[in-house]
């Protein structure tokens, strides 16, 4: 996906795809797109969320049939994780819906990162990835107010805006290892928001929500000890087994 990058590309892609936004973006952008309103900040506003396509200009035809032959080409043992991705990619042939909410937890030997590219592959979703581990605020996750100076999108928004759309494969890594939060708000309250609805991935930076109800997150952790139940609740878990460097299951 080339980006936007002039003032005038915005203002044009908006009208092509101005149908895609719910009323309530569409008011956001209106004002932000005013001729009066020509702040630097206003349109990097407008581009990063103009630039993140509602859907894939050109949808891709993922090849379900095959999916758990792609899987075992892909992917070494994972029985269950393959089988239950498979399940899965087989209800997106049926239905325009292709977004859902999984768990991978495993250790870190297990083969989480080829499992993940290999239902990318199939489904057509382009691949992204936020690090959580280490992130203590949601304001990471969920951008600063646009009112300070040094304020920026927050990494969903970021990483949706890199992928030229939200109709993708998002994969939280490490999401047992985010901090418990500080002043910026707690991230795990934050992604919660964003999981149980698709319409609340709320930047604040952008002043707007993304819609995610076409977004396949797939969270990895390697133990679910450290992550809270409110935030649990919201994944289907799939366990991986584990593997010696010779690649004999782990007992």
């Amino acid at each position: 996906f080339a980006h936007l990058q002039t003032r005038q590309q915005v203002e044009m892609k908006y009208l092509i795809w101005k149908h895609t936004f719910s009323d309530q973006q569409q008011l956001r952008l209106d004002t932000l797109l005013e001729p009066k309103n020509d702040r630097d900040k206003s349109f990097q506003q407008a581009r990063l969320a103009i630039d993140i396509d509602p859907e894939l200009p050109v949808r891709k035809t993922g090849s379900y049939q095959n999916a758990m032959e792609v899987l075992n080409s892909r992917v070494y043992g994972l029985t269950e994780a393959k089988e239950k991705f498979s399940e899965y990619l087989a209800l997106c042939s049926h239905h325009s819906k292709r977004g859902g909410k999984f768990l991978l937890v495993g250790v870190p030997e297990t083969e989480k990162k080829q499992l993940v590219a290999a239902v990318s592959e199939i489904s057509g979703l382009p691949l992204g990835t936020i690090t959580l581990a280490g992130i203590s605020s949601a304001l990471d996750l969920k951008g600063d107010d646009s009112g300070y100076s040094h304020s920026d999108a927050g990494r969903l928004v970021r990483t949706f805006y890199e992928l030229g759309t939200a109709e993708a494969v998002l994969v939280l890594d490490g999401i047992d290892k985010m901090g418990k939060g500080d002043l910026g708000g707690n991230p795990a309250a934050a992604l919660v928001d964003v999981l149980s609805d698709p319409s609340r991935c709320y930047d604040h930076f952008l002043e707007m929500a993304i819609h995610t109800e076409q977004t396949l997150f797939i969270a990895t952790a390697e133990s679910t000890f450290s992550i809270p139940e409110y935030l649990l609740d919201h994944f289907e878990i799939i366990r991986v087994d584990g593997y010696t460097c010779s690649g004999r299951k782990l007992k």
